[in-house]
């Protein structure tokens, strides 16, 4: 992480609530989980560790399609790059402008935070980018770093800034936002954060 983030005393109780109900749930079924993380964790040890590819500046945003190959970005060169499911490394596009985080959404769509254009886009299985948010409240975002999206097909994002310009903002701080599904919408779901360069 590139900051530490800091929750009100109201976001850190409903947290607990959530992690402490999590934990109730998953009480009956831990021993088993215990059992599968064993398995896994001895599979993993069993491989040898093999760089598949170098020349990077500063790799990011990891994200898998449907068919296994994965994405991910190299930011300060400006690309998006694929390791293909074949063990090849391919370019998908050049001039990214410092693309960073990525992620497949539930159709199969490669969303795209673009932090030099200070926008959230979406790739079609068929090449169509479009933008899907580059605003909010008429303001353009600060650079959109890291993304997910949910079963409905939103999308959390969030709009630090980094580097010596950190305190240069667009916006009135560093937030998280979410794009409706029919993306019709964008809504601030986290204002409270103070984010400290580390």
């Amino acid at each position: 992480m590139h900051y530490l983030q800091k929750m009100n005393k109201k976001n850190l109780i409903l947290g607990l609530a959530i992690l402490i109900s999590s934990c109730n749930q998953n009480q009956l079924t831990n021993n088993s989980k215990q059992d599968n993380i064993a398995d896994t964790e001895s599979k993993i040890s069993s491989y040898p560790l093999e760089k598949l590819a170098s020349g990077f500046k500063w790799a990011e945003g990891p994200a898998v399609d449907k068919e296994g190959n994965v994405y991910f970005t190299d930011v300060r060169q400006s690309l998006i790059l694929i390791w293909t499911i074949d063990n090849k490394l391919d370019t998908f596009q050049v001039n990214s402008y410092g693309t960073n985080g990525l992620y497949f959404d539930k159709d199969n769509n490669l969303l795209a935070c673009v932090m030099r254009k200070r926008q959230v886009t979406s790739t079609s299985p068929l090449g169509e980018v479009k933008v899907i948010a580059s605003t909010y409240k008429g303001v353009q975002f600060n650079e959109p770093n890291g993304l997910w999206s949910d079963k409905k097909g939103g999308v959390f994002f969030t709009d630090p800034k980094y580097g010596k310009n950190d305190k240069d903002l667009s916006q009135d701080g560093m937030h998280v936002y979410y794009i409706s599904p029919d993306r019709t919408s964008i809504t601030r779901v986290i204002e409270d954060f103070e984010n400290l360069m580390v």
